[in-house]
């Protein structure tokens, strides 16, 4: 892809969440343009908008709102937020006190649930089962979880441009237009911040010629809103570009033009003599 044909110069917004104009909540943060950037001739130059860096404190809880919550015979509980081993986290389950012993058989990474009497485990939103490896059903007795243990909130984090729209498929959503959104991988946690950087990165082609606004949000696995602690500080810094709309002509083939310039001497029903 050809960048800056124009002439114009790239713009960078730098994006601050800490000096945003408006705080929806710890990652969705919108800014105001003091001044726009305007494309005066949208039918033959467009908008391209990149992330170029962003810099989010590891500053989440595996088992936050999103995530935590347990449904037995109708009654909600909650797993305090924080992080979690399976050690540990067996111990926040068993104090619940929900009717059901919880073991962990570190062998196969699996939970084992014990009960005295049948109960029953029920959808709900914002479920921990699937980091437990647990499924909606009822138990008796003795049920090993189908599926293994899996400690992990977010394999990523997703930068997402709200004001923007273009034409890439998210197979997350049914539809086939989404949001800007840029995924970046997180590698757990050894490190205090989650940094990426590109000096060219993949460019969005914007559908709009007036920028006057930044909405971004950073979103988990499940395109909700990443669970930061805290009100932390984390940064997005955005390039724009500029292109121009290129029309290919294609030029006929010899006997293209031979056959047109027949045709052309080839009278018609409407050809008066």
């Amino acid at each position: 892809m050809i960048i800056n044909n124009t002439g114009f110069s790239s713009v960078k917004l730098f994006c601050e969440s800490k000096h945003a104009d408006v705080n929806i909540n710890n990652a969705h943060k919108i800014w105001n343009l003091k001044q726009p950037i305007v494309i005066n001739n949208p039918e033959s130059v467009r908008m391209l908008c990149s992330v170029e860096s962003v810099s989010i404190p590891l500053s989440y809880y595996n088992t936050n709102a999103t995530n935590n919550q347990f449904k037995v015979d109708g009654t909600v509980y909650t797993v305090p937020q924080g992080n979690y081993t399976a050690t540990t986290m067996k111990t926040a389950l068993n104090e619940l006190n929900m009717g059901i012993t919880f073991v962990f058989n570190s062998t196969i990474s699996k939970f084992a649930l014990f009960t005295t009497n049948s109960k029953s485990i029920e959808e709900v939103p914002n479920s921990i089962y699937s980091m437990l490896g647990l499924e909606p059903r009822t138990i008796t007795l003795i049920h090993t979880a189908p599926h293994v243990c899996n400690l992990i909130y977010t394999t990523g984090v997703y930068v997402c441009l709200n004001s923007s729209s273009n034409d890439n498929i998210d197979t997350y959503s049914a539809s086939q237009s989404s949001p800007c959104l840029i995924r970046l991988n997180v590698n757990q946690p050894t490190n205090t911040y989650l940094q990426f950087y590109t000096p060219i990165g993949f460019k969005n082609v914007l559908s709009t010629s007036v920028l006057n606004q930044i909405d971004i949000s950073i979103l988990d696995d499940n395109r909700k809103p990443l669970q930061l602690t805290d009100n932390v500080p984390w940064v997005v810094v955005l390039r724009v570009d500029f292109e121009r709309n290129i029309t290919e002509t294609i030029q006929r083939t010899k006997i293209q033009a031979r056959r047109a310039k027949i045709d052309s001497l080839i009278p018609n029903d409407n050809d008066t003599f």
